[in-house]
């Protein structure tokens, strides 16, 4: 594991897999395989490979953060009416694990997410709410620097901080299983799973994600992290600069996005905004 980088072309080249995946229980690949219909489930020898792959493929095995570019959309959802498209969402979530001595990994990470009008694509700064005709202030949605994660062969014990900037975190509740779901198709892998957070948190609040990546990368050890694509949904009430505070129902983020290399890989566009309002955001970790 001496190398964590990864071309353009691992993200979409389907070459030859190695023969039989260590740890992993697989069919072997041949033409009718890789056409086949079936989606059998994946089976990992232990825990501790099925933890070190969850932490390739959403991080990096070193101490090395790993950002995701994203884009997609937010969705108003009151009760029996149809979904709304309210503004269009661009974003970047770093995630950074650090390997405990214990085995376990804790994990920290910071999430931005800036709007464009689902008309020009332009970035806006005010926007007029269809539901409300009130025109408001446009927030970006900045998370991160208050908790951590902790990741270990038993699932995932979320602590967020409550109280002010430079509290002490709370204990770390029981770990929670991740409940990973991977299925393969061919040179093809997806996990399914919801992300994990601590008990008591205002509802509602859901995530659901699939990550895609190639299998012929599981094997791959020289890669402390792997190259992947990923689609995710996420259940929330509105957004607070949204003004909805009178309005019923809830919003719906769904988008989809790849893992880069390093944050220089971001667009420009993008980099340049996270650069200007939310340096901070580019960085995690001390």
């Amino acid at each position: 594991m001496t190398d964590s980088k990864w071309s353009r072309r691992d993200l979409v080249a389907s070459l030859p897999l190695a023969a039989g995946l260590a740890g992993l229980a697989l069919p072997p690949l041949d033409a009718a395989a890789a056409t086949a219909p079936e989606t059998p489930a994946l089976r990992f020898a232990t825990a501790r490979e099925e933890l070190e792959t969850l932490v390739r493929l959403h991080g990096n095995l070193k101490p090395i953060q790993a950002p995701w570019w994203y884009t997609g959309y937010i969705y108003g959802m009151r009760p029996g009416e149809a979904p709304v498209k309210l503004v269009k969402l661009e974003g970047c979530e770093i995630n950074l694990f650090v390997a405990q001595a214990d085995g376990s990994f804790v994990q920290t990470g910071r999430t931005t997410s800036f709007f464009r009008d689902i008309h020009t694509d332009e970035f806006i700064d005010s926007w007029t709410n269809p539901y409300t005709g009130r025109e408001v202030a446009v927030k970006a949605n900045v998370l991160g620097g208050g908790g951590q994660a902790v990741w270990s062969e038993a699932g995932v014990a979320p602590q967020f901080r409550m109280g002010p900037p430079g509290a002490a975190l709370p204990p770390p509740s029981a770990p929670q299983p991740l409940h990973a779901n991977w299925t393969h198709f061919g040179p093809w892998v997806w996990l399914r799973h919801d992300r994990i957070y601590p008990p008591g948190l205002p509802q509602p609040l859901g995530e659901s994600t699939s990550v895609m990546f190639e299998r012929r990368h599981v094997t791959e050890r020289r890669l402390s992290a792997m190259p992947a694509f990923f689609s995710s949904t996420y259940m929330v009430g509105y957004p607070l600069w949204m003004d909805m505070k009178d309005q019923p129902g809830h919003a719906i983020w769904h988008a989809d996005g790849i893992k880069l290399g390093a944050v220089e890989e971001l667009p420009k566009p993008f980099l340049e905004r996270m650069q200007r309002l939310h340096p901070q955001q580019l960085k995690v970790g001390s």
